[in-house]
């Protein structure tokens, strides 16, 4: 039986599904008050979207089937009580035996489909006009984001270990076998696995990379490719 206390703690608003309710923002607050108590330690605030009937709670990375994870959720019926929020604390306490699942992807391959999305179909990040012109060169893309700070900076492009709790997950997919992994998340909840929808594709051919640009990426992203196990593969993304 689920915990009547939790449904209300954990909830988007139902005409929009990044805010929270009111009796969640102030879960949130308490939560985070907490953390000047003497030896209390920071409460980590990740992007995550919960179903209180399917007790499933899913670290969001952004840039990794999340529009197809989410079409198929709600083929599957599945009701998303906590929508779309982030930077959100979901204590064990409040999600009690729920499955926690998040979907990483290779670093280089995620970078690349982050650029794709937000600098040449929009501008996401608001440059002005000359400025967005040349963000479209791969090249002064890399420079830029090399000043800023990959695990705070915009989810698109942050670290999917800075995105990703440390810590037992129940499932850990990963887009090299999305369609696989999806249907194994449907099945620990007990949902019913739809057709696979993919929504918001990236090119199925990736750019090539200069071996500095590569170097540079690889060693930002170095967190990533050590704790996910991906390695850098010079065939598929450096230029030839």
């Amino acid at each position: 039986m689920i915990s009547t206390l939790t449904r209300p703690l954990l909830r988007t608003a139902n005409d929009d599904r990044r805010r929270l309710t009111r009796p969640s923002a102030g879960l949130q607050k308490v939560i985070r008050a907490a953390e000047h108590f003497p030896l209390s330690t920071p409460a980590s605030r990740y992007n995550i979207t919960v179903s209180h009937s399917h007790r499933l709670v899913w670290f969001r990375v952004a840039k990794v089937g999340t529009r197809s994870i989410f079409e198929s959720l709600r083929q599957a019926d599945v009701s998303l009580d906590l929508e779309e929020p982030f930077g959100v604390n979901a204590p064990r306490a409040v999600t009690p035996g729920y499955i926690r699942a998040a979907f990483v992807r290779n670093p280089i391959d995620r970078f690349l489909s982050g650029w794709q999305s937000t600098v040449l179909k929009l501008n996401h990040f608001d440059f002005e006009a000359s400025e967005h012109e040349a963000m479209k060169d791969l090249g002064n893309f890399i420079d830029w984001f090399a000043g800023q700070d990959a695990a705070t900076c915009d989810p698109h492009l942050r670290l999917q270990s800075a995105l990703v709790p440390e810590g037992r997950l129940d499932l850990l997919g990963r887009m090299e076998t999305f369609g696989d992994d999806l249907s194994r998340l449907l099945g620990l909840i007990g949902a019913e696995a739809p057709s696979l929808p993919q929504v918001n594709a990236s090119p199925s051919r990736p750019p090539r990379l200069t071996r500095s640009q590569l170097d540079l990426l690889a060693s930002i992203y170095r967190p990533d490719f050590v704790r996910f196990g991906y390695s850098v593969d010079r065939s598929v993304h450096e230029e030839r």
